[in-house]
């Protein structure tokens, strides 16, 4: 399982919302071993890069390459329909 780590600009505050929020990591995606993993992974990565919800642009699960799930701003995990919460 692998999650992704991205940050984008925020156009509110006059960022450019397709390039990585300027002060912010690099965007990367990076390997998992469960729900709860990558909840937290996402959450200290938003923490460390001082990021606001409308900075975080990642949190996309993968399984084997295919899309299955999102880790939203406060740590939740959908699946990608979002008709279900996988962790909280």
């Amino acid at each position: 399982m692998q999650v992704a780590l991205k940050s984008c600009g925020n156009p509110d505050h006059g960022q450019d919302p397709d390039r990585k929020y300027y002060l912010c990591e690099p965007n990367k995606i990076v390997d998992v071993s469960s729900y709860a993993e990558a909840s937290k992974i996402c959450r200290e990565f938003i923490v460390k890069n001082d990021l606001g919800g409308g900075n975080w642009s990642g949190g996309q699960i993968y399984i084997n390459g295919e899309y299955i799930a999102k880790v939203n701003y406060a740590g939740m995990i959908r699946s990608i329909d979002g008709s279900e919460v996988l962790f909280s």
